[in-house]
């Protein structure tokens, strides 16, 4: 996948830095698109334009990337859309509010 192709794929959900780097390593012979939908999440705080969510990781990236179990995902609404700004992997599941 050309790397261009590949970064517009992942700005749909991702803030600039973070679809840089996922659009790098797939450009680069990574494995098929990382992205991957949770089943669902918890909502650990929230405001108008902030979110910070928490959600099991998927299978695939525990087991390819060695990620823990436990993803925390900071959104910030831009141009009216949520994208994850920041991603965390986290081995203990932290306390929902």
């Amino acid at each position: 996948m050309r790397h261009h192709h590949a970064l517009a794929y992942y700005r749909q959900a991702f803030g600039d830095s973070l679809a840089q780097f996922y659009a790098g390593y797939t450009a680069g012979g990574g494995p098929e698109k990382i992205m991957d939908v949770p089943d669902s999440i918890v909502v650990l705080s929230s405001s108008r334009d902030h979110a910070t969510v928490l959600y099991p990781t998927p299978l695939p990236l525990q087991e390819i990337w060695r990620a823990a179990p436990y993803t925390v995902d900071d959104l910030d609404r831009i141009q009216g859309r949520w994208l994850i700004v920041h991603t965390t992997r986290v081995a203990e599941k932290p306390a929902a509010p």
